[in-house]
């Protein structure tokens, strides 16, 4: 949604080619819909609430992998929550985002929608 504050800034003529990306973005309230189905990747679009620093879990008491939260609101005030696993933790830098005002909009792509222990869905990466 573009507003009075909006900014719009030209991209210089450059030698490197310019990547084409598309989304195929769901509402947030569509998550609930995609639970548990693996073979239909997510993507979403949202206002950036909160970035947790990456921690490491215990796995089924076997093993510890890095995770780290992200939260994403909607223009209903609609929150998820979004685990990054893994190397996606480390690729994911915010110091590109904490000079940027807010509101800081995101869109993530190729999410696994699951429900963690009856709370709403949330996205794994």
């Amino acid at each position: 949604m573009l507003s009075m504050k909006t900014t719009i800034v030209p991209v210089d003529k450059t030698s490197h080619e310019i990547l084409i990306q598309w989304f195929n973005l769901i509402e947030l309230e569509q998550l609930y819909e995609r639970i548990g189905r693996d073979v239909e990747l997510t993507d979403i679009f949202g206002c950036l609430t909160a970035v947790q620093p990456t921690e490491e879990v215990t796995i089924q008491r076997t093993r510890i992998a890095k995770k780290r939260n992200l939260n994403l609101q909607n223009i209903g005030g609609e929150t998820v929550k979004i685990t990054l696993w893994g190397e996606t933790t480390m690729s994911f830098e915010d110091s590109g985002v904490q000079p940027v005002l807010p509101p800081v909009f995101v869109a993530l792509t190729s999410l696994k929608v699951k429900q963690y222990q009856g709370h709403t869905p949330t996205c794994f990466i």
